[in-house]
């Protein structure tokens, strides 16, 4: 953890905001090798999509370590803070005693670095950590083909707004679970055992280490 830490405030109501343009051009500076990375990148995705009219494809490669944390293992625990606290034990600081219960822009920029910093540092070790326990497990190239691409376009669609068909939904429904069975039966023959598809862990294992597949 010695990484420096730096806060862009653009709208708290009691501190020196810097001009929304500065931000979004000191953002789209950054080289595009080095990877963006946030804990749930889609909540990001709308924060800079109204505040900055940015899409953050544009900035390079994107990392969210909440989902690296769900592929890794559906049923840990999802919260930043709980992370860190299990990965690290270290008890961070709540939302709600740095801020007394305000929203983030009724508190001062000074107190926002202070809880953004800490937050953001955590969360680039859990990168880490997540990155290679993902390449240990090979089910980085899964998490990067399959799962990461899906997040802007679930966060584009939170943010526009999608109409439904909820007929056709419904329908579609129907024929999906009744695919999703056929499936679950032949890739258990195959497996010679029945595997949870709804686990990325354990679709993972079957495809690159019982099968062997090429990555």
């Amino acid at each position: 953890m010695d990484g420096f830490c730096y806060y862009h405030s653009i709208d708290h109501l009691d501190s020196f905001n810097m001009p929304k343009e500065s931000v979004r051009d000191v953002l789209l500076a950054k080289p595009k090798t080095s990877p963006l990375a946030a804990h749930n990148m889609g909540f990001e995705w709308t924060i800079s999509k109204n505040c900055l009219d940015l899409d953050l494809r544009d900035l390079g490669e994107l990392q969210d370590t909440m989902l690296m944390s769900y592929v890794l293992d559906t049923t840990q625990a999802k919260g930043l803070k709980e992370l860190v606290r299990l990965k690290f034990d270290i008890l961070q600081d709540s939302y709600e005693a740095t801020t007394g219960g305000l929203k983030m822009n009724e508190i001062t920029a000074r107190q926002a670095f202070r809880y953004g910093c800490d937050d953001s540092e955590f969360q680039w070790d859990l990168s880490e950590l997540f990155i290679k326990q993902l390449k240990d497990l090979g089910a980085y190239e899964y998490y990067m083909a399959v799962e990461m691409p899906i997040v802007p376009i679930i966060a584009e669609m939170s943010h526009r707004g999608a109409y439904v068909d909820q007929g056709l939904l419904h329908t579609r429904g129907i024929q999906a679970k009744k695919n999703m069975i056929e499936l679950e039966t032949e890739i258990a023959s195959i497996a010679g055992k029945r595997i949870n598809l709804h686990s990325p862990k354990q679709v993972s294992q079957l495809l690159y280490k019982d099968l062997k597949l090429p990555m």
